[in-house]
């Protein structure tokens, strides 16, 4: 459950968890008709972003085969556009470009090798883990996000709280502005959101 959206879960796809509630009431205070779901798994945040915003224009990512039978399943029926591609590739999502009003992402974030909470065992590796440092995916997304984004538009990126300031510069790097760090519920710090110039 996110906001007030159920979802179906099963092998193959990350839970949501209640930290991913900080990066929804993020996309909800940003204004804008046209947001893009980066990594969207089950579909939780679209198909929440959407039921809030039943004028908003809503697209879903997503490329893993085990994820994308959640995704399709839980995204019958809505409004939201999906599409099955790799947030990694160039050229991505190419007819969106410069039209995006808000851009949420939760990647795979967590370090190679860091010890994660017992739950987290029944989530696909490939959907929590994210190389070395676990920026692998945040940094091609914070280029994609930049070339979506209309000027003045925004993208809020959750992370792992052991790198705010690394997400941070990822962003910084990439172009954007009023780079910030947002805390969860307990405080640590969840969520980097950044303005494209």
């Amino acid at each position: 459950m996110l906001g007030p959206v159920e979802v179906a879960v099963g092998p193959g796809v990350f839970v949501p968890r209640p930290e991913t509630e900080i990066l929804l009431e993020w996309a909800l205070g940003e204004p804008g008709g046209v947001v893009v779901d980066l990594c969207t798994g089950t579909g939780a945040l679209a198909l929440a972003i959407a039921h809030a915003r039943p004028s908003a224009v809503v697209h879903a990512v997503e490329v893993d085969p085990g994820a994308l039978s959640w995704t399709r399943r839980n995204l019958a029926g809505s409004r939201v556009a999906l599409h099955e591609a790799d947030v990694t590739a160039p050229g991505v999502l190419a007819d969106l470009e410069h039209t995006v009003d808000v851009v949420v992402c939760n990647p795979p974030y967590v370090p190679e090798g860091l010890a994660v909470p017992p739950e987290v065992d029944a989530d696909p590796h490939g959907a929590v883990f994210a190389g070395a440092d676990g920026l692998a995916v945040i940094r091609p997304v914070a280029a994609l996000a930049h070339r979506l984004l209309r000027p003045g538009g925004a993208v809020g990126i959750e992370h792992d709280d052991s790198h705010p300031a690394a997400v941070r510069e990822v962003l910084a790097a990439a172009g954007f502005t009023e780079v910030t760090t947002l805390p969860d519920l307990t405080g640590r710090p969840r969520v980097a959101t950044g303005r494209r110039a």
